[in-house]
């Protein structure tokens, strides 16, 4: 079993070699001592003069692929030249510049981009390709429109500074990377009809505090909301029918979760390290709980399986990690609990529950858990 302190770092590194994102600060956390949603301040935005804009024209419609006005706040006009804008090109308003080769660059391109601070969107604009919005480090607020209907890879990656989205009912898919560490991110909305959020989406957005998934979704991505630290509640919809690897890895603060029957499978490290976790009810549904599944779920102590699950991964169950100093001064009653590697210990007075004969029974009785039988 891979070391989970370690996964973080591993996550971090891939993601960021995926998205192409670079931060202003990568270095920005949450202050854990204040979790109050501040308030938001709607910014008026006009629409923007043809000029300002750099653009394509294909299919007599027209691609945004860059900016060159200079106001702070950008309304996409909904025609240029008497043609559609249709979509906003591949990091059209990538605000990250890379350095020079004397080392002297600087995070911020030279243009007017990283002072924008609010964006609107007309309602002919159907698609965000790649990456369209990614660092654009001041943005605070951004206007879908009720045309959009996909919002693509890394769209508003690294946007550090957006406080809320509300995406329309129009937009079904919402792609991976798409808010990748937003840390002011605080709200979100998600329309109707989205139907799959991919890998990583809301990968580390810290100030998200909750999250409604609607049942028109019948796909999440990996690690969709790993690392967002005080995600404390979460509603997810009836059509989804697997928890992806990884999906709320560390989510410290996340107090409960609703599993509805219909999901199959629970996936590797998916509540990994969510302490705060308790109350888990697996459905009768599942089939398989993935490695470390609710690894350091500390605040449970019992669990029931159902008798439909076939396959518990390794640690999947009861288990948690310490420190080193930890594990050195633990008891010796205790130490036998221990796992081959020092950093990991089996949950005090830990309970599973479930059928005779079933695949939980035999997971307890490897693991040296107390079995009850139901």
């Amino acid at each position: 079993m891979k070391h989970l302190i370690s996964l973080t770092l591993a996550l971090s590194l891939l993601i960021v070699c995926a998205a192409g994102c670079s931060s202003s600060d990568s270095s920005k956390k949450s202050d854990s001592s204040a979790q109050t949603t501040p308030a938001i301040t709607t910014i008026a935005v006009e629409t923007n003069s043809e000029d300002d804009f750099v653009y394509k024209t294909e299919n007599s419609e027209i691609t945004i692929t860059g900016y060159k006005g200079s106001s702070k706040t950008v309304g996409i006009p909904d025609k240029i030249n008497n043609m559609p804008v249709t979509k906003i090109g591949e990091k059209a308003f990538d605000g990250f510049e890379e350095p020079g080769s004397d080392d002297s660059g600087a995070y911020y391109k030279t243009n007017n981009i990283n002072s924008i601070t609010a964006i609107s969107l007309p309602d002919t604009v159907t698609e965000l390709e790649e990456g369209a919005f990614v660092n654009c480090y001041s943005l605070t607020q951004i206007t879908l429109g009720s045309g959009l209907t996909t919002i693509g890879e890394g769209s508003f990656a690294c946007c550090d500074k957006l406080a809320s989205v509300t995406i329309p009912d129009s937009v079904t898919q919402v792609g991976s990377y798409a808010f990748y560490e937003c840390f002011g991110l605080t709200s979100v909305v998600i329309g109707k009809s989205v139907q799959t959020i991919g890998d990583y989406a809301f990968f580390h957005c810290n100030e998200l505090q909750s999250a409604n998934i609607p049942d028109s979704v019948n796909s999440l991505g990996t690690g969709l909301f790993a690392q967002c630290d005080y995600l404390t509640d979460v509603k997810l919809g009836t059509a989804i029918t697997k928890i992806p690897d990884y999906a709320f890895y560390s989510n410290f603060g996340l107090k409960s979760i609703n599993l509805s029957e219909g999901i199959t499978y629970i996936g590797e490290d998916a509540f990994a390290g969510c302490s705060a976790l308790e109350g888990i009810t697996i459905p009768s549904t599942v089939t398989e709980l993935g490695e470390a599944a609710f690894y350091s779920c500390t605040a449970t102590t019992a669990i029931s399986v159902p008798e439909s699950v076939e396959k518990i991964g390794e640690h999947a169950l009861g288990y948690m990690q310490v420190t080193s100093s930890a594990s050195q001064d633990s008891s010796a009653d205790s130490s036998a609990n221990e796992s081959s590697d020092d950093k990991i210990k089996l949950v005090d007075s830990f309970v599973i529950k479930s059928k005779k004969g079933t695949a939980a029974e035999k997971y307890a009785k490897d693991n040296n858990i107390t079995f009850e039988l139901e």
